[in-house]
């Protein structure tokens, strides 16, 4: 998950672009990472072997990336740093 965030920062620094990983407009990247890891991290831990294990993981989280990419899945944004939406004023400001 490092590798992949830390190459990802440099590719936006180094294109002048945003970096992808610090804003909630971009569908999931880091976290699909995650999840492969996580996968192949606990088929170590169930005794998997290694092929299976790097199986598991790289499909997990290339699978997950494609479902993020297709769908346009993104992370969740708290509410006070979401953007305004237009026409729902809170109460007290009617």
């Amino acid at each position: 998950m490092i590798t992949s965030t830390f190459g990802g920062v440099v590719r936006d620094v180094v294109c002048d672009r945003p970096v992808r990983i610090l804003h909630s407009k971009a569908e999931m990247y880091a976290s699909t990472a995650l999840g492969g890891a996580s996968v192949y991290v606990l088929a170590g831990l169930a005794g998997l072997p290694v092929w299976l294990r790097i199986a598991g993981g790289f499909s997990t989280g290339v699978g997950l990336r494609y479902l993020a990419w297709t769908r346009d899945l993104k992370l969740p944004i708290p509410r006070e740093l979401a953007p305004p939406v237009k026409g729902a004023e809170p109460a007290a400001c009617r």
